[in-house]
């Protein structure tokens, strides 16, 4: 008979996971990423794959993917249940979302940082 999982009070502090060492010895290649400076979501720079290099296929940054006038900027999605995924209900741009109240404060604190991000050199 499995044995039974040991029950955790609630408030109890856990162990946390032992650091491993690795010698350098037993790592791969470095990669780069790019972490965008907007939302913190990181991106390899370059793939190395032959399968990539094959395709002319560099990495999988691309800036321009997103059109503030057609794009997608907030989703309204709807869970479909245990293995379902999310369903997408509705999808607002960006001029739509601004003509909304409730999504006033996030637009200013991207605007905010895109002016933050434009005054680097």
């Amino acid at each position: 008979m499995p044995k039974k999982p040991r029950q955790v009070k609630r408030g109890t502090k856990l162990a946390s996971a032992p650091v491993v060492e690795i010698e350098e010895t037993q790592l791969g290649p470095p990669i780069e990423y790019v972490v965008c400076p907007l939302c913190g979501r990181n991106r390899v720079m370059e793939l190395s794959s032959e399968r990539s290099a094959a395709k002319n296929k560099l990495g999988r940054i691309d800036w321009n993917f997103f059109d503030p006038e057609t794009s997608a900027f907030i989703q309204i999605r709807a869970g479909g249940g245990r293995g379902s995924g999310f369903h997408l209900i509705e999808s607002l741009t960006w001029p739509q979302a601004s003509g909304q109240l409730k999504y006033a404060a996030l637009i200013e604190d991207i605007k905010a940082q895109i002016k933050v991000i434009s005054k680097l050199r």
